[in-house]
């Protein structure tokens, strides 16, 4: 079994060991494999079967996270393919240390040093071209826990600069092109990798919020105490719904929840979300293959803010490019976009399952 991981020694490089001893090394180059699909890469012998990549590029990563299959090492000479040379391809949890900025964090005693790191809970998101919640996530999430274990995983630049506070971990991911199955693949390996430091790691989105009923601080750091491992989802979800003909538009600097107050039941959304055993999600992060492990917790609520705005909503890139307006034509335009959208938030709004959000919730994102 060869082994990919990182080393501080090497902080921009990976470091791959085969199981096996490697001799005559020169001239050779490490075989990356997917089914019949050989990749060469470069690499410096240091020694103890262990060879150096460097990976400034991603190059590695591009190649791993697009794929679904087992992957397999080997080692090639003059574009030869050794086949006793190869073995099963295992990443150790240091594989991923690399991903943070560690020449910024670098100054920071907590970064990636588990006996320093709060040792409770972590809670992580992704974004792409979605961060107009990610303030609103940030502010939201440091009610829960230290600003050092929030974690968002940026692909490809997305994130605007100094949007968000230099305490939070950002980590800089290949450009995933809209594919989903390249994110829920990475969360769930960085899932494993948090787990490996903390007691209970929660996934939600930038437009989710994830609420408790006797407090929601409360509740993670009492999961955080037992020793049972489980993954948890909530018993209730909710749509946080804008009502344009009776709520101003939204001002995201101030609380959501004391602006809007029409939410709509969402059975789809009761996603297992806080995790302390290791979750494999399926796309949309709605189920987890580990479905023995997944409990409900009934006083915990997810609300989801998708449609808290229709000008937010409209304005959605994706949607100009892949809905479709009734009659099966086209969106051609913003105006296009928005008519649409407008029909569709009024007919959410007389949807008989339509109610009020608790009381007891209003004020608390």
């Amino acid at each position: 079994m060869a082994r990919a991981f990182r080393s501080q020694d090497h902080q921009r490089a990976l470091l791959i060991t085969f199981e096996r001893p490697v001799q005559k090394t020169e001239g050779m180059v490490i075989s990356l494999i997917r089914d019949k699909t050989v990749w060469l890469l470069p690499a410096t012998f240091i020694g103890d079967s262990t060879f150096l990549i460097e990976n400034s590029q991603f190059m590695f990563e591009e190649i791993v996270s697009q794929s679904g299959n087992t992957l397999f090492l080997g080692l090639s000479k003059d574009g030869v393919l050794a086949p006793d040379s190869i073995e099963i391809l295992f990443f150790h949890n240091s594989y991923f240390a690399n991903y943070f900025d560690l020449a910024r964090n670098s100054a920071r005693k907590n970064t990636l040093q588990r006996q320093n790191l709060c040792k409770h809970v972590a809670i992580f998101t992704q974004v792409a071209d979605d961060t107009a919640l990610l303030e609103n996530w940030q502010r939201y999430y440091t009610t829960l826990v230290p600003p050092d274990s929030l974690y968002v995983l940026d692909y490809g630049d997305a994130l605007p600069e100094n949007m968000l506070s230099p305490e939070i971990n950002i980590v800089k991911i290949p450009e995933s092109h809209g594919d989903e199955r390249h994110i829920v693949h990475f969360c769930s390996k960085f899932q494993r990798f948090l787990l490996s430091m903390y007691r209970v790691v929660v996934h939600v989105d930038v437009n989710e919020c994830l609420i408790h009923a006797s407090g929601t601080k409360q509740f993670l750091q009492t999961l955080a105490t037992e020793d049972e491992r489980r993954i948890i989802r909530p018993a209730h979800a909710y749509d946080l719904l804008h009502d344009p003909t009776a709520e101003a538009e939204i001002d995201l600097s101030q609380p959501i929840s004391l602006q809007r107050c029409n939410v709509i039941p969402n059975e789809y959304n009761k996603k297992p979300a806080v995790t302390s055993a290791y979750a494999t999600w399926g796309l949309g992060f709605h189920s987890v293959l580990e479905q023995a492990a997944v409990q409900e917790e009934q006083d915990l609520y997810l609300i989801q803010l998708a449609e808290i705005d229709l000008g937010l909503a409209a304005a959605r890139p994706r949607v100009r490019t892949e809905q479709i307006l009734p009659g099966n034509e086209p969106i051609k335009s913003d105006s296009d976009t928005l008519n649409w959208r407008k029909e569709q938030y009024s007919a959410r709004l007389k949807d008989p399952r339509l109610t009020t959000m608790p009381t007891w919730m209003r004020g608390l994102f």
